[in-house]
């Protein structure tokens, strides 16, 4: 049974009073004034030193109050013998408080071991599933590896990851603890899910709802789920959200149980992780295809240098809107903007520095890391990203990487 420490402190000062009072009304030789040890004791379930300390105080305080009262009761004589006793007493409460404030700062320190050896844990579990989700840039694998691997971090029975972009079928990636392998699924999503997806969307944080909410009751039911915890997953040119539920047929010692703030917190750590890993992916995808726009073009410029004939060709097909008619005959390669551009590659408007940002921007290195990793300024950084993007004619930090790949200058 566990109680708070506020109900601690009620209880302890209850007991002080009433231990107060069995030893105003025994005689004086008979010092029950040692049964105050107790709540002394007892307050070490707080954790709190002052409480201790000001039961101390008190336990002395009616023990002199106690012992002046018994003497006035037997004619105003004092005994001896009691008054060593109460002496005694009086000791015994300095000793007790003193060993009670030493067990209470084992125990935090023993908190404090054990939460550094949970966190320890929860990190390196962190990491393993960062290295297996960012390890392939395929974006299905990717996907499936999100689902899987947010198991291992959570204890729960089942994930599902739902991908939706406009105008397209939404994906559904979900994994059963134990299973195989992980579930697609392509098809319209039904009420009850939209309209959760709906909810979800307009909150940054991570949300934890059970059967009892209405708004996800009918989802939790669908999978046969009792709670759940959801997090949103942002990708280039669609939305992601991540279900982590435990299903009300489970077997395992957190069946039943809320989802701790530390999952939460975990949850929120593997969705960034998550984020990063797709973009990744993506830039990857993108910058595939736009090597091999760039190896077709080469091509066909390599067979313009070869003819006028294989010109006009490039003239009629590749790049009408940047060539003039008047260079249609043998005109020089290297007036040509976009060719000329490809042939020098070799240069780049970008100083050293500059350079050395955008491979840890394409890296999917955040601001924060950069400056860490550089020992810059947070700001300094920033400014560099944004005079990279100025120079390259890029939109966002994604574009500005597939440019300088593209371009040759990383």
């Amino acid at each position: 049974m566990k109680f708070s420490a506020k109900s601690v402190a009620v209880l302890c000062y209850v007991l002080s009073l009433a231990a107060w009072g069995i030893d105003m009304v025994t005689p004086q030789l008979f010092v029950t004034a040692i049964l105050l040890n107790g709540p002394i004791a007892l307050s070490a379930l707080a954790l709190n030193a002052r409480l201790t300390v000001s039961l101390i105080i008190f336990a002395q305080i009616v023990n002199i109050v106690a012992a002046y009262f018994n003497g006035a009761h037997d004619g105003y004589v004092w005994s001896g013998i009691a008054i060593g006793d109460r002496i005694l007493t009086a000791a015994s409460f300095l000793l007790v408080g003193f060993l009670t404030i030493r067990s209470q700062e084992f125990a935090r320190t023993a908190g404090q071991s054990q939460e550094r050896l949970r966190q320890a844990e929860e990190e390196r579990k962190l990491r393993r599933a960062s290295e297996l989700v960012r390890a392939t840039l395929n974006i299905d694998v990717v996907r499936r590896a999100i689902v899987r691997e947010v198991l291992s971090l959570i204890e729960a029975d089942e994930a599902i990851f739902i991908m939706h972009k406009t105008m397209q079928l939404p994906e559904t990636y979900a994994y059963r603890r134990g299973a195989v392998d992980v579930t697609l699924d392509r098809r319209a999503l039904d009420p009850s899910t939209t309209s959760l997806l709906a909810r979800l969307n307009v909150r940054e944080n991570v949300l934890q709802s059970s059967a009892g909410d209405a708004v996800t009751g009918i989802f939790l039911e669908t999978h046969a789920a009792r709670t759940m915890i959801a997090s949103g997953i942002a990708f280039p040119g669609s939305d992601g959200m991540l279900f982590v539920l435990r299903s009300v047929q489970s077997v395992e010692p957190y069946a039943g149980l809320p989802f701790l703030p530390s999952d939460e917190r975990q949850l929120r750590a593997f969705a960034d992780i998550a984020e990063i890993a797709l973009e990744q992916a993506d830039l990857f995808a993108r910058i595939r295809r736009q090597n091999d726009e760039i190896t077709e073009f080469r091509e066909v410029l390599q067979a313009a240098v070869t003819s006028n004939d294989a010109l006009r060709k490039l003239v009629e097909t590749r790049l009408p809107e940047e060539i003039p008619p008047a260079l249609s005959n043998g005109a020089a390669l290297d007036r040509l903007p976009r060719t000329r551009a490809i042939l020098e590659q070799g240069t780049t408007p970008l100083t050293s520095r500059e350079t050395e940002i955008l491979h840890l921007v394409a890296e999917g290195v955040g601001n924060a890391e950069i400056a860490e990793r550089l020992h810059l300024g947070l700001g300094t950084v920033k400014g560099h990203v944004r005079d990279i993007l100025e120079k390259l004619g890029a939109a966002d930090r994604t574009q500005a990487a597939v440019v300088a790949l593209r371009q040759g200058y990383i």
